[in-house]
């Protein structure tokens, strides 16, 4: 719990610190390349639909979205150790910024009633040396949504 709440303090100041970009995302990469930084080195050929957006200046705030089969989802809660969460505590702190809909169209979480929710703090990738996630799953249709926060 206190790695938990270190690490969403962490998140906090790395927001605060990011240029605030109401209208648009600050990142030139494309969702393939997020998702070979913060994911996996390859984009496995079961995914589909992949879009992405974020600000990536002096550290990242990422959002993913995608559909991926059953057993791609069990294998990306694994990647960093993420601990199953109840879904409501977290809707608030991964909305998308004003303006960004435009870029991930499909990221809704006014209704969040048939997701699993995931997250995993203190890790590291290409892009972190510590990261923060958020992976929401909605089993009836396959969509997987990702957040990281890291520097």
């Amino acid at each position: 719990m206190k790695q938990f709440i270190l690490a969403s303090i962490f998140s906090l100041l790395l927001l605060a610190c990011t240029p605030a970009s109401t209208d648009r995302p600050s990142t030139g990469n494309t969702p393939e390349e997020l998702f070979h930084y913060l994911i996996e080195q390859t984009v496995p050929t079961e995914i589909s639909n992949l879009k992405g957006t974020g600000d990536t200046w002096q550290g990242h705030n990422v959002y993913l979205t995608f559909n991926a089969p059953e057993s791609y989802r069990q294998k990306l809660t694994t990647i960093h150790n993420y601990k199953k969460i109840d879904c409501k505590a977290i809707t608030k702190d991964i909305t998308l910024p004003a303006g960004w809909d435009a870029y991930l169209p499909s990221w809704d979480l006014k209704t969040i009633t048939d997701a699993i929710c995931y997250q995993a703090t203190g890790y590291s990738n290409e892009w972190t040396s510590l990261g923060n996630s958020t992976i929401i799953i909605f089993s009836n249709t396959d969509t997987v949504l990702f957040h990281e926060v890291g520097i």
